[in-house]
């Protein structure tokens, strides 16, 4: 009688073991160093301005941040900064991260400080947080950055992250700059079908063992019962 007891749990465990085969991966990290902990790598910088990686220069903000400046202490100006990064299956993207604009001790204000953040052309975020300087605080000891996150369909194979910024005409003294931290992205998990779907083999070949476990259990059950 033992054995008609152990048959079907272990035809039950392996139909158990087959559903955990076919549950659908985790998400996975796709952008790399969205914290500037390392540096600037691997994002490309263009021309005319300048990323650089802070450490405790902004407490409020954790250990590390990304400041672009320009150049060109005056005048306009402007350029982007992008990681490149894949994925291996179709499906949503979720990103998120913190931007702000500084002012070198002064209250700039009047200088127009843009940026547009987008994923292979797809506009993301371009709304700059008001920020006001007039009380005389230094901007890098003052709470920033705002969060700005989302998610978008992407396929498989290879895309880009970029931000780029842009600088209005400045005066004698100013130095506005961006501040960016906290750049995330990665692949969601690939929703199941929602109808029945079609097995893996190893699903298949587990599925088949717990049945042929628990036929052989009834059969050897029936006779002893007669």
């Amino acid at each position: 009688m033992a054995w008609f007891v152990k048959a079907p749990i272990a035809a039950g465990v392996l139909v158990a073991a087959s559903l955990l085969v076919a549950q659908p991966a985790a998400a996975a990290s796709a952008l790399v160093n969205g914290g500037f902990e390392s540096g600037t790598s691997p994002w490309t910088v263009s021309p005319n301005i300048n990323l650089s990686s802070l450490g405790s220069a902004v407490p409020t903000e954790g250990a590390h941040v990304g400041l672009i400046s320009f150049d060109a202490f005056f005048g306009e100006g402007g350029g982007t900064i992008s990681q490149s990064f894949s994925t291996s299956d179709a499906g949503m993207f979720e990103y998120a991260f913190d931007l702000g604009r500084g002012e070198g001790a002064c209250s700039c204000n009047d200088v127009a400080l843009t940026f547009e953040a987008r994923i292979d052309g797809v506009l993301l975020s371009n709304a700059l947080p008001a920020f006001d300087a007039s009380g005389g605080g230094s901007p890098v000891s003052t709470q920033l950055l705002s969060h700005y996150s989302g998610s978008l369909m992407l396929g498989a194979g290879s895309h880009e992250l970029s931000f780029a910024f842009w600088r209005g005409a400045t005066g004698f003294g100013r130095g506005p700059y961006f501040l960016l931290d906290g750049v995330e992205g990665r692949s969601l998990a690939t929703p199941g079908p929602t109808g029945p779907g079609v097995p893996e083999p190893t699903t298949w070949a587990l599925m088949i063992a717990g049945f042929g476990l628990a036929g052989a259990a009834l059969r050897r059950r029936r006779p002893a019962l007669a």
